[in-house]
């Protein structure tokens, strides 16, 4: 189950193009507006855990953490690789 992607969006034309959060939000509403809460759940669920699958985007995911924090290696997800880029992540506590 995917969302509906129409290329000509603004946000994926191009990748300079900024969308504050509130306005993917809303773009995200009006595409799920026909959707179930139990299949905005699921959605929901699968973006957030999304983690590299082949071992070509594991090196590169790996190499994207690293530049940006090498010590975080509990950042397993794509989301929490850009909240932390983002600086949206908690510190990591120290041991």
């Amino acid at each position: 189950m995917t969302l509906p992607i129409d290329p000509t969006q603004p946000f994926l034309r191009s990748p300079k193009t900024k969308m504050s959060d509130e306005e993917i939000t809303s773009w995200i509403n009006k595409q799920c507006s026909n959707r179930s809460q139990k299949d905005k759940d699921r959605i929901n669920f699968k973006i957030l855990n999304e983690k590299p699958d082949t071992r070509k985007e594991q090196t590169r995911f790996k190499e994207l953490r690293n530049q940006i924090d090498p010590d975080r290696t509990d950042i397993i997800t794509w989301v929490d690789l850009i909240e932390l880029d983002e600086n949206r992540m908690p510190l990591k506590a120290q041991s």
